[in-house]
């Protein structure tokens, strides 16, 4: 086997690392820069501090798809971040809270937000509804954003 040169490994090395770096910089003008928000969109809302899940167990013929309608009403209250909800899904995991057919999550800015929307009339009239749909009462979860 011939002897290993250091040398000419070191100066290989360095030429393709050179040569890496040229065909860096050799971007074509139409190269997508870095996405930035600019300042003038940029956001001065409050961040979302207090999140709020409500787990629903509904009746057995409940229609699930009438009570994800009536639920997403409460999305228009202004008062109300990142809302989603979505359904169980079975992913074979005994500690699942599999009891619970579908879950509401939201955020507020604060604890006074919350407060504010428990008896705003839209959640009031969403709330009065819900009875047609559950077995039981909801069963909530609300947690600090840290």
């Amino acid at each position: 086997m011939p002897p290993f040169n250091t040398r000419i490994m070191r100066i290989t090395v360095l030429f393709l690392l050179l040569i890496g770096m040229l065909l860096g910089a050799c971007q074509p003008a139409s190269a997508p820069a870095t996405a930035t928000i600019p300042a003038a969109t940029a956001t001065t809302e409050p961040a979302v501090q207090l999140v709020h899940l409500v787990y629903f167990q509904l009746q057995e013929k409940a229609p699930v798809d009438s009570l994800i309608t009536t639920l997403k009403q409460l999305a228009q209250i202004p008062l109300v971040k990142n809302f989603r909800i979505g359904t169980f899904a079975d992913l074979g995991d005994e500690r699942a809270l599999a009891t619970y057919d579908v879950l509401l999550e939201m955020g507020f800015t604060d604890e006074a937000a919350y407060r504010a929307y428990q008896q705003h009339q839209l959640h009031l009239q969403v709330k009065a509804k819900l009875g047609a749909y559950l077995a039981g009462p909801p069963a909530t979860y609300d947690y600090r954003v840290r």
